[in-house]
């Protein structure tokens, strides 16, 4: 079977409803999972979270924002050309209140941290660019300190491509299992003391499964009330499994 066919056959299995968060008349908001891309992808123009969407609700629907392929968290959608309008404005004009967690390598102290390093991206080398680079500024604040790891809190001002996995590379900090970026994966035999390798294992397998960043909030004024709304998400059973298990293993 084509590979593109077997992948179009496994995306339109997945449970989209379950992914709901919040919906109206105006917005449908997801809890979007890791490996699905917000748009198409170039070879397929039938996969992707927005095409997903309009499966399962209606073809009239926009997508308002993106995340990368593997990041988990809130997704916003649009369902009427007015709503994608109104929703657009404000994050031009920086009014969407953003809110990321993410586990990095390192312990860190951060609080209100301003990253505010322009950049370019060149064949994925990152490249700090003040002459030429687009401005590009997050806060971080560490939430949690392990032993060896820190989950921190991100909010990016402006949205760049790759944004908070490139400030937080920049600043020694890598996004576990963000390889892209200098990132490395979670192994037990790490954290563990005494650890045993099972003797049917070739290789150890890594807790994260992906990258572990996760939009964790967003916070908008709705398009039809003009009120103020938060939209937040759960961080992934994976990311919350990684987190549990520093707890037990890699406490100070």
């Amino acid at each position: 079977m084509d590979e593109i066919l077997k992948k179009r056959i496994k995306l339109q299995t997945h449970k989209f409803k379950d992914w709901i968060i919040f919906e109206d008349d105006f917005l449908l908001v997801i809890n979007k999972p890791k490996g699905i891309s917000s748009l198409a992808e170039r070879l397929d123009p039938n996969s992707g979270l927005l095409e997903l969407a309009k499966h399962h609700i209606h073809n009239d629907l926009q997508l308002c924002h993106r995340l990368d392929k593997m990041t988990t968290g809130v997704l916003v959608f649009a369902k009427t050309p007015e709503v994608y309008r109104n929703i657009s404005i404000q994050f031009q004009k920086k009014q969407v209140k953003k809110i990321y967690w993410a586990l990095v390598s390192g312990v860190h102290y951060f609080q209100n941290h301003i990253i505010d390093l322009p950049f370019t991206l060149n064949s994925q080398k990152i490249k700090v660019d003040f002459e030429n680079g687009k401005k590009a500024t997050t806060i971080v604040d560490t939430i949690y300190n392990f032993k060896n790891y820190t989950l921190v809190e991100c909010k990016p001002i402006t949205g760049r491509t790759h944004q908070i996995r490139v400030h937080l590379a920049l600043i020694k900090s890598p996004i576990v299992g963000d390889y892209e970026y200098g990132g490395q994966d979670l192994f037990l035999s790490e954290i563990k003391r005494k650890y045993k390798k099972s003797s049917n294992a070739e290789q150890e397998l890594s807790l994260n499964h992906a990258y572990l960043l996760h939009a964790k909030s967003l916070e908008l004024t709705h398009p039809q009330t003009q009120e103020p709304i938060k939209l937040e998400a759960k961080i992934s059973e994976n990311f919350k499994t990684c987190l549990d298990l520093l707890k037990k293993w890699n406490e100070y």
